[in-house]
């Protein structure tokens, strides 16, 4: 398992560094942003299921205290996710032909910020209840 997660992040890079060598004139923005949402789909894919089958066999009792480990990667699953979904649904805008697609691009990238300034906040409370 741990392989294939190493081997698709070569691959990811290799094809990255392909894109920059090439003479087409693609902007490092796109590439940054192309690159984080392979990665955040290659750690979603990889810790989904480990905290799936965690929670299933190791269920927390309310009256118990957060383990850091879990609220980190409960955190990272979902920073993950709302990346990659926000990112998928900007690029969905301009897949059809949105007319107004600057304009949906920069409120979703609003939105994409709201929500890692909360994932963000969240983590640093639930962090702080777990270790006191």
């Amino acid at each position: 398992m741990v392989s294939r997660l190493l081997l698709s992040f070569k691959n990811t890079l290799l094809f990255l560094f392909q894109l920059l060598k090439m003479k087409i004139k693609i902007p490092k923005k796109d590439i940054v942003s192309w690159a984080g949402f392979s990665a955040t789909a290659t750690i979603s894919a990889f810790l989904l299921p480990i905290h799936i089958w965690a929670n299933r066999n190791f269920p927390l009792q309310i009256s118990q205290r957060p383990v850091w480990l879990i609220v980190f990667a409960t955190m990272i699953i979902l920073f993950a996710a709302v990346f990659h979904s926000l990112y998928r649904m900007k690029t969905l805008c301009s897949d059809l032909h949105i007319k107004n697609k600057e304009k949906i691009g920069t409120t979703i990238e609003k939105i994409q910020i709201a929500a890692f300034v909360c994932l963000i906040l969240l983590t640093i409370i639930l962090l702080l209840e777990s270790l006191s």
